[in-house]
C-alpha cells in the first residue's frame, strides 16, 4: 500500500493549483497532513479516500487522467 501511495503521490503532483476555501487536488490535501486510505477504480477515473488523523475528517477526491498526466476533478469532504 505504501509503494501506491508513493506512486499516487508523484502522479499527482501534476494536479491544479488549488483554492483557499476548499481543497482541490490531492496534492494540497497530502500537504496538509492527510494520507492516502483508499484507491478504487471508478468509470474511467478514480476514487482516492484521504483521512486527516488529527480530527478523523475523510475527503474522497476523483481523480483522472487528461493529456498524458493525473489530475484531481474535485475533492468532497465526507461525514462520519
Amino acid at each position: 500500500m505504501r509503494f501506491l501511495a508513493t506512486a499516487l503521490l508523484a502522479a499527482v503532483s501534476l494536479a491544479g493549483s488549488a483554492q483557499a476555501q476548499t481543497p482541490q487536488s490531492i496534492l494540497e490535501l497530502l500537504k496538509t497532513g492527510y494520507d492516502i486510505i483508499n484507491v478504487s477504480p471508478i468509470a474511467e477515473n478514480y476514487a482516492v479516500f484521504l483521512e486527516k488523523d488529527d480530527d478523523d475528517s475523510i475527503v474522497i477526491c476523483q481523480m483522472g487522467f487528461k493529456d498524458g498526466a493525473f489530475s484531481t476533478d474535485k475533492c468532497y469532504p465526507l461525514t462520519k
